[in-house]
């Protein structure tokens, strides 16, 4: 039998928290381009369902609205439930209202899976942060933080220019469908 030395575990638990850390930025990119693209899609959004400007208020508010929130509840749930099956819950859910955004028959629906998104984005963002905390070592979280945190940021950068690049070359649609195939 091989004995691990501290220095090939230390190697091991490195390597698994870049893996962590890789899977739950995913998370943060999502959340941070779903934030950000439908702010420069949106008159395409209204223009599509001939929404009224309190509609069109609604469309962007309830996202923000319910996933501010609904942060510290499910905190509190995954504390109770495993924090590893809330986050993947959330991703779950947003990635289906993701979908289910994209085909809304009218703008009331697409407020529906709003809420329904944030609310997948509250799992994730609640959990997100502390998985990272538990995978990496003291003398390399900052590290992992950084990285996990930056990501955030990239993506909400990013999303107006993809929303705007999105909605004029296939439809507002894909706007919420580009998510789908990271979140299987």
């Amino acid at each position: 039998m091989v004995a691990l030395s501290p220095d090939s575990d230390y190697a091991a638990r490195l390597r698994y928290a870049w893996r962590v850390c890789s899977v739950t930025s995913l998370g943060l990119v999502l959340i941070g381009i779903a934030g950000s693209t439908l702010n420069v899609a949106l008159p395409a959004v209204v223009r599509h369902f001939h929404a009224t400007p309190f509609e069109s208020g609604w469309i962007l508010l309830s996202f923000l609205l319910v996933n501010t929130a609904s942060l510290v509840f499910f905190g509190r749930v995954a504390d109770l439930l495993g924090r590893r099956e809330v986050y993947l819950a959330g991703f779950a859910l947003f990635t289906v209202a993701s979908l289910a955004a994209g085909l809304s028959p009218d703008v009331w629906f697409l407020v529906a899976m709003r809420v329904l998104q944030a609310i997948g984005s509250a799992m994730i963002l609640a959990n997100g942060t502390v998985i990272i905390t538990d995978a990496f070592p003291p003398d390399r979280l900052s590290q992992g933080m950084g990285v996990y945190i930056g990501t955030l940021s990239v993506a909400q950068l990013a999303g107006p220019t993809l929303g705007g690049l999105i909605a004029e070359a296939a439809g507002w649609q894909w706007i919420f469908w580009v998510n789908v195939p990271a979140g299987l």
